[in-house]
């Protein structure tokens, strides 16, 4: 009782047939796929949940890139203002949130909410 099926004789080159040859196939197309995920897709925004062709895959989209980083660094400097005038600490106390709903907004702890009521040059747009 070596632990051969008997019954199942297996030929010369069946095994080859049914797993190992598929398996390459397999595996060169995967290769073609994922040098097509490499050279086109954004990487490194994927990190940050932003799934986008790379700028440089067209002149058109390195324009919006641009374009994006600039709005990107605005909305940071306004994060900066808004923590400033809180006197919070930016990604402790006050951080920076995307709503779908508003968009690129600022979430606040409840402690420190009290400074942002009392403030008139914010608007609350949420509270829980």
């Amino acid at each position: 009782s070596s632990g051969i099926n008997a019954e199942w004789p297996l030929r010369p080159g069946t095994f080859n047939c049914v797993f190992i040859t598929p398996l390459r196939e397999f595996e060169q197309d995967f290769a073609s796929f994922s040098e097509l995920i490499d050279t086109t897709v954004d990487l490194d925004k994927c990190d940050c949940g932003e799934f986008v062709i790379k700028h440089t895959f067209d002149e058109e989209l390195g324009e919006m890139r641009s374009q994006l980083d600039s709005l990107d660094a605005q909305i940071d400097d306004e994060f900066s203002r808004i923590a400033r005038l809180l006197g919070a600490e930016k990604g402790k106390s006050i951080k920076l949130d995307v709503s779908p709903t508003y968009g690129h907004c600022c979430r606040v702890t409840r402690k420190d909410e009290r400074g942002l009521r009392q403030n008139k040059k914010l608007e609350i747009l949420q509270t829980k």
